[in-house]
C-alpha cells in the first residue's frame, strides 16, 4: 500500500558526485545591499517642491533650502503632486515635507507634512 511506497521511497540511496567547494560569500554584504534600511541610514530627509507650470526657475527652491533649519535637508524636485505621491509610498520615512506652488508668482503654494515627522497638533502645549 501507500505506506510500502512512501517507505521504499525513503530509502533509495542516490549518489552525488563530488563538487570543489565554492568561495565563501560574506552574508553580511549580500543584507547590507539589498537591505531597505541601509538606504535610509544613508540618506538625508528631503523636502520636496513643485514648481508651477509656467515658471520652473528653481532659484526659489535654492532660496528657501539656504535657511539654516534646512541645514540636514536635502530638496527634491518634482514633476508634479501625483510623482510625490509615488515617492512617498516608495521612500516615506525620507519626505518630511513638501511644497506645492499653485500660481507662477510663487504667492498661493500648499505645504504637505509627512504626518510620521510632525508633531500633533492637538498635543498640549509645553511652558
Amino acid at each position: 500500500g501507500f505506506i510500502g511506497l512512501l517507505v521504499d521511497r525513503v530509502s533509495i540511496t542516490e549518489k552525488f558526485n563530488n563538487k570543489d567547494p565554492e568561495e565563501a560569500t560574506d552574508v553580511n554584504g549580500i543584507f547590507t545591499k539589498y537591505s531597505t534600511t541601509s538606504l535610509y541610514k544613508e540618506s538625508e530627509p528631503l523636502i520636496g517642491f513643485v514648481l508651477p507650470n509656467n515658471n520652473k526657475n528653481s532659484k526659489i527652491v535654492d532660496k528657501i533650502m539656504n535657511n539654516e533649519i534646512f541645514a540636514n535637508v536635502k530638496p527634491i524636485i518634482f514633476e508634479n503632486e501625483d510623482k510625490i505621491d509615488e515617492y512617498y509610498d516608495d521612500y516615506k520615512n525620507l519626505l518630511v515635507a513638501s511644497v506645492v506652488f499653485n500660481s507662477d508668482d510663487y504667492l498661493h503654494y500648499t505645504l504637505r507634512v509627512n504626518d510620521t515627522s510632525a508633531p500633533d497638533p492637538y498635543t498640549q502645549a509645553i511652558y
